[in-house]
């Protein structure tokens, strides 16, 4: 289960990304393309290209963190990760599942 503070800024990464990528990789991508710091605060998240499968990054007091979610197909459906239209925090809540 992961619960976040609702006051903690969410970035989305919109193109998706090769999953391979891990510390080095998803901080290249947040410098060079959102021209942030993870360091700074904040959750950043990706996806791959059939978005079923889910990265957030974030600095947690004395490291980066990586957490990582594969959405498994059950009874015979696939899961895909949606977003609402409004903001990317509100789908925070869906992450604990």
């Amino acid at each position: 289960m992961l619960a976040l503070n609702p006051q903690i800024k969410t970035y989305l990464h919109t193109d998706p990304i090769d999953m391979r990528k891990s510390f080095d990789g998803l901080f290249g991508i947040i410098k060079s393309d959102l021209h942030l710091d993870v360091r700074d605060g904040g959750v950043f998240m990706f996806l791959n290209l059939r978005r079923n499968r889910i990265k957030l990054m974030y600095w947690d007091r004395d490291g980066i963190a990586i957490w990582m979610k594969r959405l498994e197909t059950s009874s015979g459906t696939s899961q895909s990760i949606e977003f609402c239209s409004n903001s990317s925090a509100s789908f925070m809540g869906s992450l604990i599942f």
